[in-house]
C-alpha cells in the first residue's frame, strides 16, 4: 500500500512539474510563483528516496503538497482569479489518501 501511495504522489508531482516547467518556459507567471510550484514537485519526488524512513517521507510529501497548493494560490492571485473550493478540496483528499496509505501500511 505504501508503494502504491508513493507512486500516486510521484505521478501527481510529475504532472505538476511538467506544468510548472512549461509555465517557466512561457514566462506568463512570475518566476517566484513558478519556483515555489516546481520546488514542491521536487520535494514530493525526492520523498521516494526516504522510503525506509516513513516520517521523513511523509514530511517531504506534506511539504511538497503545501508548496504546490501555495504556488497555485499565488498564480490565481496574480491572474486575479478566484480559487474554487473544489479545486482545493480534491488535492487535500488526495493528500489524505496518500498519507494514510503510507502511514498505516505494514513496515517495509
Amino acid at each position: 500500500m505504501a508503494n502504491t501511495a508513493l507512486l500516486i504522489a510521484v505521478i501527481y508531482a510529475l504532472i505538476h512539474l511538467a506544468f510548472g516547467l512549461s509555465q517557466l518556459y512561457q514566462r506568463k507567471l512570475p518566476r517566484r510563483n513558478t519556483m515555489v510550484f516546481i520546488t514542491g514537485c521536487f520535494s514530493i519526488i525526492l520523498s521516494a528516496n526516504f522510503i525506509d524512513q516513513r516520517i521523513v517521507m511523509i514530511l517531504f510529501i506534506l511539504l511538497g503538497f503545501i508548496m504546490i497548493q501555495s504556488g497555485i494560490y499565488l498564480n490565481a492571485n496574480f491572474n486575479q482569479r478566484t480559487i474554487s473550493p473544489l479545486g482545493q478540496l480534491l488535492p487535500l483528499l488526495l493528500l489524505i489518501l496518500i498519507l494514510s496509505g503510507i502511514a498505516f501500511s505494514r513496515p517495509l
